[in-house]
């Protein structure tokens, strides 16, 4: 019988030392380790833009409204979410679903490779305006037909939450201008657009 007992309690003890041993490894070995995580001073998103038409300049052009030197043409575009591998960041679908849109207006300069822009964004119900610069990079490159530029804007009339913002693209334009299905066909349009918003503290 005792050898039995004492058995038993061996086991009892071992189990209760192995429980105290995790409860220990779970909690921070300080008091002051156990610090809130900070709070998040910007929201960051990776979406993608799709132009759905084209027209003729609108009133929200105008200089005295836009700021554009020359106004040309009036875009209206629909960001997309991508989802990406987590492995290695690459986008494996870039037309999840839409979150946003902007009305967009571009202007003229005297560098042909260069156009100004003014947009009106909505992004998950985040509304701001866009003022900044489009620029060439590449023609008939990777193949012909296809165009690279970059742009990159100032955010600004954003809700109270933000001290302001910037939103940058890597752009590809081809002679099909309108839709996700570019020409030629397998090229990822019209851009993979970063947005940063900054929060005050």
């Amino acid at each position: 019988m005792l050898v039995g007992w004492s058995w038993r309690f061996q086991s009892i003890t071992v189990f209760a030392a192995l429980v105290l041993a995790l409860a220990s490894s779970m909690q921070p070995a300080h008091a002051e380790d156990a610090q809130p995580a900070a709070p998040s001073v910007e929201d960051i998103y990776v979406l993608r833009s799709v132009r759905e038409s084209r027209a003729q300049p609108s009133e929200m052009c105008a200089p005295s409204h836009s700021k554009l030197q020359e106004p040309a043409w009036e875009d209206q575009y629909t960001f997309r979410a991508v989802a990406t591998n987590e492995a290695d960041g690459r986008v494996v679908n870039a037309d999840v679903k839409s979150v946003g849109s902007i009305r967009a207006c571009f202007g003229k300069t005297k560098d042909a490779d260069v156009l100004e822009l003014y947009g009106e964004v909505s992004i998950n119900g985040i509304a701001a305006k866009a003022f900044g610069k489009c620029n060439t990079a590449k023609r008939d490159f990777p193949e012909k037909g296809v165009n690279l530029f970059g742009c990159l804007f100032e955010l600004f009339d954003l809700p109270p939450e933000y001290i302001g913002g910037q939103l940058t693209t890597n752009s590809l334009s081809s002679p099909e201008l309108f839709g996700t299905n570019s020409n030629p066909k397998g090229y990822t349009q019209v851009s993979i657009a970063t947005i940063r918003l900054w929060k005050k503290r």
